[in-house]
Parts: C-alpha cells; structure tokens; sequence
C-alpha cells in the first residue's frame, strides 16, 4: 500500500538551465536567451471542458482555439478509455512558443491565484518555461551562429549546434509530491532546484567587420545579381575568422536556416589560384622567374575528356606573362611539374 500511494503522490519537476550565450571577439551579443513557454493540461482537474477550453482560450487571444483544447482533453479520455488506464496527468497544449505576446498572455494564466483558477473553470493548466532564443543582429554572422536544436529533436545549425553541449547546461530534476487534490508541491523546500546554466561561448567574429562584409555583399547583389555570393575575412596572422556571410542569408528569429555557401559549396577555386601555383613553382626552383614557358592553347590531362584551354593565346613568355594574362594551360603545365616534388 505505501509502494501504490508513493506511485500516486510522488512526481519530479525539471528545472531547465539558462543557456549560454554566444559572443563576438569582444564580448559582444550574438545569441542571447529568449522567454519562452510551453503549456499542459491535467485532464484530471478539469471539471467542465466546454467551460475550461472557452475561458482558456478567451485568455490565451484565441491561441489555441477552444476547439482545439477540447479536442486535446478529448484525446486524454480516448487513450485512457482504449488503454483502460487512468487519465494521464499531463497532455501538451502549447509544445513551444516565443512570441512575447503570446508569452505574457500565459504568464497571466500562471498569476492566477488557485480559487480563482477553480472560480473560472481553468483549473487544470500547467505552465512551464522552455528554451527560447533571440538573435540581435537578426541576418548578420547567421549561417556561423545557426539555430539551436529544436524541441522535437531535429538537430541544430552552425555555432549552436557545434557548442550545444557547452551552451546547453545541466537540467535539474527535483521530487515533487502532491496532495489528496493532486496540487503539487516541494518536500523540503526548493532550496536545491538551481540548474547548471550553460556557458558563454565566444567566437572569434568582429562584428563590425562583419558589418562592412554584410554591407559589401548587399551591393554586390544590387549590382550584379548573381544567384547567390559568400564572402570570409580571416586575419593573416591566426587564421582566425573575423566574418563570414553568405547570399541568400536568413533571419534565424524567424526563418530556418538555409546552406552555408562559405563552407558547403563547392566552387572551383577559379583564376585567383594561379599566384599560389606559380609561387609554389617559384619556391621549389621549377622555374625561375626570367624562365620561359609555353602556354598553348589548350591541354589535356591524362584520364580527362574536356581540355583545358585559354580563351585568348598566350604564347610562350615567363611566369609574370602567365600571372598578366591569367594563363589557364600555363598554370596546368606548371602544376603538373609540381606533382612530383
């Protein structure tokens, strides 16, 4: 009998930590925590559901519809009658939300003193915190910061998914007991209820160079219209990266997250590529500077079926000749002079 009424008596709440923000190079926001709600309904409480999903939903602004509440409880009786079990103690009505009208609307659901919850007939709400967050500089620096996980378990994006487990924290669970009227309250108090918060990450972005670089992007569109563009500033010295933006960017406030160019595309590295190749010739003494080369117009490497060729001829003449008049087969016979160094 004791086993049966600790089973009846005894449940658990679960304190979610406060997540971590992310940073830029100087401490400023990027990621910052968010209010957020969730709501439930105990079925077990609610006396009159017509009653309680109207007044409900009057509170709530119409979200969710009273239909839609009594559909809920509706579910909570069919699972319990096809099971032949108990009501359940707990159905989600509202999994998620951020939007801070929505937000305030339910935190004046949870004031309500308890008499007057049972007055109005909404007796039977349970409201909790959830995971929220807030992008301050809306698109900028967003496909490095991402999106943080979802609540259904889809995986997140960028800086927030790479960092979750340091940003994330440690939840905190404490045993709960209720009542001969199923209210819930604390053995002991709360005094160890506080969760590990998640830590600050800082990342290696500036965010006014992100600025001039979000700013450059938005007027190559302008001008060229190109169907999509990425741009990386990386300091010399460290390697670090100081900004990164893509077009099409994304707000992650209120859109999902689209490709990140910079590092999933794939882009032949193109004409720019060609003073590292004859650097590295220059380097390694393949060819000297005053040397001549042949340039002819097309080649064909070994196991391929299109040639490479130039779009002007080029002619014979030296490495700066090559660099001057951005020698496609050039840079080829150089490089394959360098295959078996």
């Amino acid at each position: 009998f004791q086993k049966e009424a600790d089973a009846k008596h005894k449940s658990a709440w679960l304190f979610e930590p406060r997540r971590g923000r992310l940073l830029d190079r100087h401490g400023t926001p990027l990621a910052v925590p968010k209010p957020a709600r969730r709501v439930g309904i105990d079925p077990t409480q609610v006396r009159d559901p017509r009653t309680f999903a109207l007044v409900l939903s009057d509170i709530l602004g119409g979200e969710p519809r009273a239909w839609e509440i009594q559909e809920c409880l509706r579910a909570a009786h069919v699972w319990a009658r096809e099971n032949e079990k108990p009501l359940p103690q707990y159905r989600v009505l509202i999994s998620y939300t951020d939007d801070p009208a929505l937000v305030d609307r339910i935190d004046e659901v949870a004031r309500i003193p308890l008499r007057r919850k049972m007055r109005l007939g909404v007796y039977g709400v349970v409201v909790g915190p959830a995971e929220g967050r807030s992008y301050p500089n809306e698109t900028y620096a967003s496909h490095v910061l991402g999106q943080m996980p979802r609540e259904d378990g889809a995986p997140g994006t960028g800086a927030e998914q790479a960092f979750n487990d340091v940003l994330s924290g440690s939840a905190q669970s404490v045993p709960l007991y209720r009542d001969g009227r199923r209210r819930a309250y604390a053995k002991g108090g709360l005094a160890g209820r506080a969760a590990a918060s998640g830590r600050d990450v800082r990342l290696t972005l500036d965010i006014t160079i992100q600025h001039a670089l979000e700013s450059a992007l938005s007027d190559l569109q302008e001008e060229w219209s190109p169907l999509s563009s990425c741009g990386i500033v990386i300091d010399p010295h460290t390697g670090d990266v100081l900004a990164l933006a893509n077009r099409p960017d994304f707000d992650p406030n209120r859109a999902p997250a689209n490709a990140n160019l910079a590092v999933q595309g794939l882009f032949e590295p193109g004409s720019f590529f060609k003073p590292f190749t004859v650097g590295w010739a220059l380097g390694h003494g393949v060819v000297k500077p005053d040397e001549e080369l042949e340039m002819p117009p097309s080649v064909l490497l070994r196991h391929e079926k299109k040639a490479i060729s130039d779009s002007h001829e080029v002619g014979r003449g030296t490495v700066a000749r090559l660099i001057a008049h951005s020698s496609n087969t050039g840079s080829a016979e150089l490089g394959l002079s360098l295959i078996h160094i």
